[in-house]
This record gives structure tokens, C-alpha cells and sequence, in this order.
């Protein structure tokens, strides 16, 4: 019994894994396709030592100017051709101004790619669990 329980545990976990990679899929898909189109000032592009970037924008969404920063990988980070003083196109959200993507932004992708992995892993290792001889 315990084991029947542990494997569909596995398997629900796995579908877990898989349901909010297609969440940020859709996400990053959605705003790209559907978010307003707009010209960000990049204020500060700091390279951190701990492999990470920070990089804050400002740009006007709907009445209101933003200024947001983002935490990212530095290896994300180099594939945003800006320094600090220049624009760069960036897609935002109508109903939520604050969230937005750069145009060639990666983070969202990378991040349903790690969950399809650990999803497909969990799923694997149930199927190998139902056929394995031991209880």
C-alpha cells in the first residue's frame, strides 16, 4: 500500500512539476504576444559576484512611470545587448504595468524548461517504481 501511495504521489508531483512550466510557457508566450510594446530606459546593469545581474528599468505602463528592478543570471543577462543610459524594447502587462519581459528575454523559458525536466524525472521514476520488483 505504502508503496502504491509513494508512487502516486510521484506522479502527481510530476504533473505539478509540468503544469507550472506550461504556467510560465503561457506567461512569457502571452506577454509577448498580448503586452503592450514600449521603450524601457535602463537605469543600472550591475553584474553581481555571485552569478547574478540586476537590472533596473524604467518605463512608462499605462498613466504611470515605472521603475523596476530584476534579479537574473548573468549567463540571461549578457543576452540583453544594453548598457546602462540606453533603450531597449520591453512588453508589459496591461492589467499588472509592473510585470513585463525584455523582448529577447530567456527567464521564463529557462524556468519552464527545469520544471518540464523535473516533471519528466518524476514521472520516469514512478513508471520505473511501478516495474521495479521490490515492495
Amino acid at each position: 500500500m505504502e508503496k502504491i501511495v509513494g508512487i502516486i504521489m510521484t506522479f502527481i508531483m510530476g504533473l505539478v512539476f509540468i503544469g507550472i512550466g506550461k504556467y510560465f510557457t503561457e506567461k512569457d508566450k502571452k506577454l509577448k504576444t498580448k503586452g503592450i510594446r514600449t521603450q524601457a530606459k535602463v537605469l543600472e546593469k550591475k553584474i553581481g559576484c555571485s552569478r547574478r545581474a540586476y537590472i533596473t528599468v524604467e518605463y512608462t505602463g499605462g498613466e504611470k512611470i515605472i521603475t523596476k528592478r530584476i534579479v537574473t543570471t548573468r549567463s540571461l543577462c549578457n543576452g540583453y545587448p544594453f548598457e546602462a543610459g540606453e533603450y531597449t524594447d520591453i512588453f508589459y502587462n496591461r492589467n499588472k504595468p509592473k510585470s513585463f519581459c525584455f523582448e529577447n528575454d530567456k527567464r521564463d523559458t529557462l524556468r519552464a524548461i527545469i520544471l518540464y525536466c523535473a516533471g519528466g524525472m518524476e514521472i520516469a521514476v514512478g513508471f520505473l517504481s511501478i516495474f521495479s520488483g521490490k515492495n
